[in-house]
């Protein structure tokens, strides 16, 4: 019998862990504790709040909870495998790196735990490293939480409630434009204004392309077929970036008909005010040659919503595309893959609400991309042959 098969057969005959355990949730035996796991195979415990593997060693000779890297089933089984190796080789996988027989000492304070997350280079749910821009926003976020949370207790905060219940989460398209003629009256009131007429393109832009902002903040000018931005030969799709990898589930989007007549009059509009701008979304100053900033038209629609009954918010013109894609009877599966999920559509319903029950008898509203009452927003900067067509 291999070493192997003889770890395996000891982790099994284990009273502690054995499948006679999996048929019930396992709840954590400190008394206070809410959080379950399920046992998904002998030895391994799936967290039924964020979806992570875990065992349950003896350490210091008690019973504890340890992490075996991830969401990842494989992954977890391996490292679970290499753990129990290491036991029955007579060494400890969880003592501290360069010492002996010194098991790792639990996080006692909240900032006990952040400081090793730094150490630990900030890795994500799956431990992998962070992009550069994101790995530096972790550390400020650190430094900040230090300051309010360092001297706390672990047991103080472990399995507390949520502190804001179902009832009042607000989805995002709450706080979108209710069609494409609000949508361009919002429009409108950027581009009055020379400096946020940037901002009025952006906004417009996610919402016919579902894009997030620092998505869409990535296109160039001039893009190669690689780049973002880069329209294809037909003219029917976009290349593009998308955070989270989630360009990897799908690099492109659709040039719908709102996109197209965008793309037409936004290249008159760049030759005429940014033709040197290697970006779609070119900044205030012109000599650094850099797109606008990330939270610009969060704080311009701050502005423009002081004189409306609602907020409208950047992510709302996600919720505006999703909405639109909806009201023509596209299921939220083939729109989670259009605006770069893998959830199969589940996302979609707890971020931006359900869909309701008549659309999907056939009875949805058919919204438009372009205003089906006034012209287009950017008919008010007489860009020379620009479309102001009405409706799709």
């Amino acid at each position: 019998m291999s070493r192997f098969e003889q770890v395996e057969n000891r982790i099994c005959e284990e009273p502690e862990i054995s499948s006679r355990r999996s048929d019930q949730a396992l709840q954590t035996e400190d008394a206070g504790s809410t959080r379950k796991s399920e046992q998904v195979e002998p030895g391994i415990y799936k967290n039924s709040k964020n979806g992570k593997y875990f065992e349950r060693p003896l350490v210091n000779g008690k019973r504890t909870w340890r992490a075996l890297g991830g969401k990842h089933l494989k992954l977890a089984r391996e490292e679970f495998y290499r753990r129990r190796t290491a036991v029955s080789a007579g060494t400890s996988p969880y003592a501290k790196a360069g010492t002996e027989d010194t098991e790792e000492e639990e996080a006692k304070t909240v900032g006990d735990t952040i400081r090793r997350y730094q150490e630990d280079n900030c890795l994500d749910g799956d431990l992998l490293e962070r992009p550069p821009g994101t790995r530096a926003d972790e550390e400020r976020h650190c430094t900040t939480l230090l300051q309010c949370w360092d001297g706390i207790e672990v047991t103080n905060v472990t399995d507390r409630p949520r502190y804001q219940p179902k009832s009042r989460v607000k989805h995002c398209r709450e706080f979108m434009a209710g069609d494409a003629d609000e949508l361009h009256s919002i429009a409108a009131e950027l581009f009055k204004n020379r400096h946020s007429q940037v901002l009025g393109w952006q906004m417009l832009a996610e919402a016919y392309s579902g894009l997030r902002g620092c998505e869409l903040l990535r296109w160039r000018a001039n893009p190669g077929p690689e780049d973002p931005g880069f329209v294809t030969a037909d003219g029917k799709s976009i290349r593009v970036w998308k955070c989270k990898n989630q360009h990897l589930n799908n690099p492109f989007i659709s040039v719908n008909a709102g996109m197209a007549s965008l793309l037409e009059a936004h290249r008159k509009w760049k030759a005429k005010y940014y033709p040197d701008s290697e970006w779609f979304s070119p900044g205030h100053e012109k000599d650094a040659n850099e797109p606008v900033s990330k939270g610009a038209l969060a704080h311009a629609l701050r502005r423009v919503s002081k004189d409306r009954p609602r907020k409208i918010k950047p992510h709302g013109n996600r919720a505006f595309y999703a909405a639109v894609r909806r009201s023509w009877g596209t299921l939220d599966g083939q729109i989670a893959v259009e605006i770069g999920h893998s959830s199969g559509g589940t996302t979609l319903e707890s971020v931006y609400g359900g869909v309701p029950p008549n659309w999907l008898s056939g009875e949805a509203p058919k919204l438009t991309w372009l205003p089906a009452k006034g012209t287009t927003a950017w008919n008010m900067l007489l860009l020379e042959g620009s479309s102001s067509n009405r409706t799709e």
